[in-house]
């Protein structure tokens, strides 16, 4: 290697470094700035070290959702301590890895070039450091995708067996992290069965694909029984409305000048992608991964079961990432490439450097901070001790723990057990959340014992009810 190569590659691997510096700053930067919103202290008393490894397993299953995250979350917690915040450094990491990953991913498809402009904007992109700050699985969706298709395409260049051990690893690590996860292997699927009747691929790299795939599906076999009974019960999710799909774009920018520029670059950096034939094997995976990723929850929702939030969509920011890049990186004009890359940075970074007061503002679709915390502080501090009860129990009951405290919330099957019973409880605590349906509105036997909502205390998106009941 010659010495204007070494250069080279040391000013590529220094950029790099560079974005992985960034990423991580912004991804631990305000990171405890707010409380646990109702999600992520559902996922934190899952995986409570305290719980044994089958009941994080049955647990996470019987709430809709794969296990994968929830059991590698709980031997983090099992290596590391239990705290409120403990569980968002987890996802910061998970976070920060997917900058390289992105860039392995650009370089394997196109170029260094692009890898390094995919690499920084996914480093400021705030839609991903928002899920890098939040105890859930959504970061590690978005990375297990990305690298799922870099070992993809691995597989079909080298057909190493040590490739597709990591393929079959990976891809059962996705599709048990959420079941969007299938979306991606799905894709590739369609991708390997397109080179398949274009004899592209050698047969044996088919005969390890199936393999892997068999193996992977082995993993999701237990589990099968307990999606069975979830997808069958009710669900708060609504089938997608008309602009669905232009709010989850416009979120994952959250600036309506960024959102359209990136439009137009995307379109053109689609167009341009597919009148280059050297660029055949990248447009193709990336349209099958965007329209699988579309098409199919789309159709499920409306005409199966509605699936669609907007914060499942992460595992395609990627590759509309990948598309921009790939745009501005066949800019040709340096000074152009230059400024297009400040303007994208710039406009990217705004929400993030935002003030702290923005990050509590339930309002902001940037904040999931619903102010639980605040309230059990609250209750905490009252004189009196009474029973706690709640709708969402669980998610309340771990925080009382996080903050060191001995109160238990029970359900509200506990409240009408309770009240039932002669010596009911005369004054007695609700939390709830706007997540769920109002107590008030809901609970019919409050009349039964003539209860009356005595206190009524709101912060943010929830409230804590003081009932006094009488009897009739």
């Amino acid at each position: 290697m010659d010495t204007a190569s070494r250069k080279y590659k040391l000013a590529m691997y220094l950029c790099l470094i560079g974005a992985i510096g960034f990423g991580l700053y912004v991804r631990l930067r305000n990171i405890d700035a707010t409380g646990l919103w109702l999600d992520e202290a559902f996922s934190v008393s899952v995986s409570d070290p305290q719980n044994g490894f089958f009941d994080v397993y049955r647990t996470t299953l019987s709430d809709v959702h794969p296990p994968f995250y929830q059991i590698l979350l709980w031997t983090y917690y099992q290596a590391v301590g239990f705290g409120e915040h403990t569980g968002r450094y987890l996802s910061a990491v998970i976070g920060v890895l997917l900058i390289p990953s992105v860039f392995l991913l650009g370089r394997k498809l196109f170029d260094e070039q692009v890898g390094l402009i995919v690499a920084w904007l996914a480093a400021v992109n705030s839609f991903l450091v928002q899920y890098s700050q939040e105890t859930r699985s959504y970061a590690l969706l978005s990375l297990l995708t990305v690298l799922s298709f870099v070992i993809f395409l691995r597989c079909l260049s080298r057909g190493r067996g040590q490739d597709f051990f990591c393929y079959w690893l990976t891809s059962a690590a996705l599709i048990n992290t959420h079941y969007f996860g299938y979306l991606p292997v799905f894709a590739q699927v369609l991708v390997l069965l397109h080179m398949i009747l274009r004899s592209e691929v050698h047969s044996q790299v088919i005969y390890r694909f199936i393999c892997a795939g068999f193996f992977a599906a082995l993993t999701v076999i237990p589990g099968l029984s307990y999606a069975e009974s979830s997808f069958s019960r009710d669900f708060w999710i609504q089938p997608p409305e008309t602009v669905f799909f232009f709010k989850v774009f416009l979120l994952y920018f959250g600036d309506t000048f960024l959102a359209a520029l990136l439009a137009v670059i995307l379109i053109s950096g689609l167009a341009s992608m597919a009148q280059n034939p050297e660029s055949a094997i990248a447009c193709r995976l990336i349209v099958f991964w965007g329209v699988v990723g579309i098409v199919v929850p789309y159709v499920c929702s409306v005409y199966l079961r509605p699936v669609t939030t907007q914060r499942n969509f992460i595992f395609l920011l990627p590759a509309v990432l990948l598309v921009a890049a790939y745009a501005v990186g066949n800019i040709r004009d340096v000074p152009v490439k230059v400024l297009m890359l400040v303007v994208l940075m710039t406009f990217s970074a705004t929400p993030l450097f935002r003030d702290i007061s923005y990050l509590r503002d339930p309002e902001n679709p940037y904040s999931r901070e619903t102010h639980m915390r605040d309230i059990v502080i609250s209750v905490m501090n009252k004189s009196s001790v009474l029973p706690i009860y709640s709708l969402d129990a669980i998610q309340f009951g771990v925080y009382f723990k996080l903050l060191g405290s001995p109160l238990l919330v029970s359900n509200l099957e506990k409240l009408k057990t309770d009240l039932s019973l002669p010596s009911h409880p005369k004054e007695f605590y609700v939390l709830e959340t706007n997540y769920g349906p109002g107590f008030a509105q809901g609970f019919k036997n409050l009349e039964r014992y003539e209860a009356k909502i005595i206190d009524k205390e709101e912060i943010g998106h929830v409230r804590l009810f003081k009932i006094r009941t009488f009897e009739p």
